[in-house]
């Protein structure tokens, strides 16, 4: 089909350090449209919640949201609990649906058009009081930064399901559940992640450099309890 596939996310999300699963024929599945228009595209990150039960993590979801519902696929990306990138589509896909005019740095897309011009992500979560492991939020902002990075958008190029539609949707949500240091704010009696704080902390992500690991000429030789040990 025609169009520009986004065929470098698998190896552009692994080279940032996420675990990266592909889903069988990722690299020409679209919606019927095909790919995005044009090279500009995706010009922003769209924030998903699958809202599936914690019994379908991994392969159920990955597979649903890739082939299974009847409106497949249902995004680009999708991230499992643990915070496992699952490579779904390179073309554009049918995350989004009807939606407000909404402005990312390259311009304004225009009301129900998101699906052909951003990048999908679902992350794993019923979205009712699940649990958001902080290993899960801090890979989205990873893909979220690694994306707009590669398509020449800012870092706050991103948007969440609710702000697009907020009339029908609420994802991602809630804001309570989530785990580790970073805290959205609710927006919404749902329990909506507050999408300006999403944007400010992608901003803040990308502006600090990832840390450098020592040399071994820099650190003490590490005890014998610590050989071995797998990093978080």
């Amino acid at each position: 089909m025609a169009g520009v596939y986004l065929t470098w996310l698998a190896d552009a999300l692994r080279g940032a350090g996420l675990n990266v699963r592909e889903y069988d024929g990722w690299k020409t599945r679209a919606r019927s449209s095909g790919g995005y228009s044009d090279q500009s595209r995706p010009w922003g990150v769209m924030w998903h919640h699958t809202a599936s039960p914690p019994s379908w993590d991994g392969q159920k979801d990955a597979q649903y949201c890739a082939v299974g519902d009847e409106d497949a696929p249902l995004a680009n990306l999708y991230l499992d609990r643990a915070g496992t990138v699952w490579v779904l589509a390179a073309g554009a896909t049918n995350t989004n649906g009807k939606g407000v005019a909404t402005s990312f740095s390259k311009g304004v897309v225009p009301a129900n058009s998101m699906n052909s011009y951003a990048c999908g992500v679902e992350l794993g979560n019923n979205g009712v009081g699940e649990p958001w492991p902080q290993a899960q939020v801090d890979a989205m902002f990873v893909v979220s930064n690694v994306v707009n990075a590669r398509m020449g958008n800012r870092p706050d190029d991103a948007c969440t399901h609710q702000a697009y539609a907020p009339d029908r949707k609420v994802d991602p949500a809630t804001a309570a559940a989530v785990q580790g240091p970073w805290k959205p704010r609710s927006c919404t009696s749902s329990g909506t992640w507050n999408v300006d704080d999403i944007r400010v902390e992608c901003e803040r992500r990308a502006a600090t450099p990832t840390p450098t690991p020592p040399t071994p000429s820099q650190t003490d030789r590490p005890s014998l309890a610590l050989l071995g040990r797998r990093h978080p």
